[in-house]
């Protein structure tokens, strides 16, 4: 019985570490390694990426992410205007395209066959696939935004939407 109640104590003092190192990895941790994340927006590290996803980003995107006005806004909408009814997105904002931000945007996300690219504040992830599509990830599954990256910057960026 002291035996079983040991191993009890034990389990319980393993998964409370467990907890508290998750806690600090996502909690301190995280917000450390990419912090200033806005401040490398413009920047892009396409060999960088490449490094932490064994992907190059299409060159659309590294220059979406040097020209478009969007890039470096926070929660908005992006509007695709070619389809009829529109179609709106959410953005909460892009991620840098540098190594340590791709690669803690994949830890986080748990994207591994894309490029993350977004977030929309309800734990979905806008990513880049190999085929150059825009798809976002949710709890309800993935949909593919955007055929490529070029078509996704001729969306028009919304601070609101009502829909047409």
């Amino acid at each position: 019985m002291t035996h079983l109640l040991g191993l009890l104590a034990l389990s319980g003092l393993v998964l409370l570490v467990l907890l508290l190192g998750a806690i600090v990895r996502y909690s301190v941790v995280s917000p450390h390694r990419i912090r200033d994340a806005a401040a490398r927006l413009r920047t892009p590290d396409p060999e960088g990426v490449e490094r932490a996803c064994g992907m190059r980003p299409p060159d659309d995107l590294v220059s979406l992410y040097k020209e478009a006005p969007f890039i470096d806004r926070a929660e908005f909408y992006l509007v695709d205007v070619s389809t009829t009814p529109s179609k709106a997105w959410f953005f909460a904002g892009f991620n840098p395209l540098t190594f340590v931000d791709v690669a803690e945007q994949r830890r986080i996300t748990g994207v591994k066959e894309g490029i993350p690219i977004a977030d929309d504040l309800e734990k979905g992830t806008y990513y880049v696939t190999e085929r150059g599509e825009i798809k976002l990830r949710s709890r309800s599954g993935e949909v593919v935004v955007a055929r490529s990256v070029r078509d996704l910057g001729a969306f028009e960026a919304h601070a609101e939407w009502g829909g047409e």
